[in-house]
């Protein structure tokens, strides 16, 4: 979870340097991931950018900042989506919850 508006946010850490995609980069670096997956995430290409990924990495985005990044060299997009599956109480009401899924080819 990016906890977007806060990392990225002009009015917070604006990206804070990269450091989610330094992060990604750095504890991917031994053995790279095949997925990753991304919630409040409202562009899961700037992370990739952030990380020196972006050529190696193909992503997919959804509604309710959602994402799909995966191994281009490994991988092959079959089909995706997105459902929602859930709404908040009125209580503390954000809105509908979303569950994205992908098909791949190896």
């Amino acid at each position: 979870n990016l906890f977007w508006w806060n990392l990225f946010g002009w009015h917070h850490r604006n990206g804070n340097g990269g450091s989610a995609g330094k992060l990604i980069a750095s504890a991917g670096e031994d053995k790279p991931y095949d997925f990753m997956g991304f919630q409040e995430c409202q562009d899961a290409e700037r992370v990739l950018r952030d990380a020196s990924l972006a050529g190696q990495y193909g992503s997919i985005a959804a509604p309710h900042d959602l994402a799909i990044a995966y191994r281009k060299a490994a991988w092959e997009v079959i089909d995706h989506g997105m459902q929602d599956v859930a709404e908040d109480n009125p209580e503390e009401w954000w809105g509908t919850r979303g569950a994205q899924w992908a098909r791949f080819r190896h």
